[in-house]
């Protein structure tokens, strides 16, 4: 993968190519801090990845936009966890920060750590509008740990403001699932059809990007297959 070039951060080398880059962005990706500066980059037609960052090295916000950009535009979720490290260094109370990083110990294989990021984030931001996903995060967290009954606990929390959100219910199925429910999982999966019918066992990791652990992607699609997911 595409990595952050170290003229920005100095925290990785770009990588080596004599081949002409295009130009054109195919995709981009914007957050904008609560500060109100903005990050944007682009992934360019053969997957470069083009970042703009106003602030700079040394700003937790900025690292921590740049970080989402790389986990979810170019699915580099190494790259991007070294930028939540030094964006926690910088400022250990940004909440947004501990809430990217708990994603990124899911996708890393570290559910544990991911448990406390998100609990951390809970802790310095109870209420705000990323509370559904740090309850979904530590609902993936425990169901990675095979704490099923916990996990499906964590999810129906996250739906209770929005029972339509697709990361709470695919967790929900598949927790309900393991951990032998299967009306309830079979409920949220009717809902997932109506939402995204053309989602299947077969594309979940389309779906879901990258893990580092097959057995993590793996337990995700045995859940959604026994709560009755097409395969």
């Amino acid at each position: 993968m595409p990595a952050w070039p170290d003229c920005l951060l100095g925290l990785c080398s770009p990588p080596a190519s004599s081949a002409p880059r295009s130009t054109q962005p195919t995709r981009s990706y914007r957050r904008h801090s609560r500060s109100g500066r903005h990050f944007c980059c682009f992934v360019t037609a053969d997957c470069s990845f083009e970042p703009a960052v106003e602030l700079g090295k040394d700003d937790a916000n900025a690292l921590t936009g740049a970080a989402w950009g790389l986990a979810y535009v170019v699915r580099d979720i190494e790259v991007a966890a070294a930028l939540i490290d030094r964006a926690l260094v910088l400022n250990s109370n940004l909440a947004e920060a501990w809430y990217c990083g708990g994603w990124l110990k899911n996708r890393l294989g570290e559910p544990e750590p991911a448990i406390e990021h998100f609990a951390r984030a809970m802790r310095l931001s109870p209420v705000d509008s990323l509370v559904i996903g740090k309850r979904s995060g530590t609902a993936h967290a425990r169901f990675f740990l095979g704490r099923y009954d916990e996990a499906a606990s964590w999810a129906a929390m996250a739906l209770q403001d929005n029972p339509d959100f697709q990361a709470g219910l695919r967790i929900d199925a598949a927790s309900n699932a393991m951990a032998g429910r299967p009306e309830q999982a079979h409920k949220a999966v009717a809902r997932l059809r109506q939402l995204n019918p053309a989602l299947r066992v077969s594309n979940l990791k389309d779906v879901l990007g990258p893990y580092r652990r097959a057995e993590d992607l793996s337990r995700y699609e045995e859940g959604l297959r026994q709560a009755g997911l097409s395969e």
